[in-house]
């Protein structure tokens, strides 16, 4: 088994592999981060409903994750709240952003390309992004501290679901989306269990 599971590790299509998955990643959020600024600017930016709709979904997943786990109220309004500090932080870490799309469009843009400009721009990149890594873990673990070592094994248990579906359809970005998007990381029907159901009538008749 062990060595079948090499092999389709193998197998894998390079971006499949972590080694890549940084590189990929940056280099995607930053052409996404360039077409956002041609499209959001100052003077005709549309209401902040992202925003809003990212902090509901947050909500939600927070109480999914709440009724999982079986939480008290003291429990779950001490989480709630380290919830409120790290939405406030995710928020702020994004007031740059447009600035930085202005500077990535007018190194680009030139006669010559601003190498400079974009390795200093990499730079600041990276420096937040340690800032903000260090302050997430330490709200993570502040929220970890809130929970039952029962509840934090339960907690475990869910993301080891997580992590098999979308290995079983293809990432986190495969065809079904998001896991929010259909409820509870619920096992679906094999493809052939669903052509048997749907076959049944017909053999019927």
């Amino acid at each position: 088994m062990n060595a079948q599971e090499s092999t389709d590790r193998d197998r894998r299509p390079w971006l499949g592999r972590p080694l890549f998955w940084w590189p990929f990643t940056l280099f995607t959020l930053t052409v996404a981060l360039l077409l956002v600024a041609d499209r959001v600017s100052a003077w005709h930016r549309p209401p902040d409903t992202d925003e809003h709709a990212w902090r509901r979904h947050a909500d939600r997943m927070l109480d999914r994750l709440l009724v999982e786990l079986d939480a008290t109220d003291d429990q779950s309004e001490r989480i709630r709240a380290i919830g409120e500090e790290t939405f406030t932080l995710l928020s702020n870490a994004h007031a740059g952003r447009e600035a930085d799309a202005d500077t990535l469009r007018a190194a680009i843009s030139g006669e010559s390309l601003d190498r400079a400009a974009l390795e200093t721009l990499r730079r600041v990149h990276l420096e937040r992004a340690e800032v903000l890594s260090e302050a997430l873990a330490a709200r993570f673990a502040d929220a970890l501290e809130v929970l039952t070592p029962d509840q934090r094994r339960l907690l475990i248990a869910r993301v080891d679901e997580f992590r098999a579906h979308h290995r079983d359809h293809g990432g986190p970005f495969g065809r079904h989306g998001h896991p929010g998007h259909h409820g509870r990381w619920r096992e679906r029907p094999e493809p052939a269990e669903r052509s048997g159901a749907g076959a049944s009538p017909a053999n019927g008749a």
